[in-house]
């Protein structure tokens, strides 16, 4: 019985371990951190401040994902296998980011306007809670 459950509690270290980037969550969380620091306040920003669209384009924009000839498709939704909790999740992920590329990145307008858009589009669709950040 010993043995079945080390067996199972490997497996499961096993799979959290595979679906997270240990070292850019943590180099992101500086960045968070420090956005969420910069980044000013308004009225209608939500409580949790990584709810804010304002932080994560700050914190995308310094990780380069987000460049002024607009999103990285490729880095932004390959992010999702460095901070999504399980495999299932990552297909998820993934899923959402690309709907939500698509979406923004087909109409007109300013490049930071649709980087902005798309974190309102991923973050209203609950890709959040599928990362290590949804759990903050």
């Amino acid at each position: 019985m010993k043995t079945f459950v080390l067996v199972s509690c490997l497996l499961v270290f096993t799979q959290i371990t595979y679906a997270l980037d240990i070292k850019e969550i943590s180099i992101m969380n500086r960045i968070l951190e420090k956005c969420i620091r910069t980044v000013p306040k308004r009225e209608n920003d939500p409580i949790n401040p990584l709810r804010n669209v304002n932080v994560w384009y700050c914190a995308f924009t310094k990780r380069g994902i987000f460049t002024p000839k607009g999103v990285n498709t490729k880095q932004y939704i390959n992010y999702c296998e460095k901070t999504a909790i399980s495999p299932a999740d990552i297909k998820l992920c993934k899923k959402i980011a690309s709907k939500c590329v698509k979406k923004v990145y087909d109409r007109p307008g300013p490049i930071i306007e649709r980087s902005k858009n798309l974190l309102s589009c991923v973050l209203k669709k609950g890709l959040l809670e599928l990362t290590v950040y949804g759990k903050k």
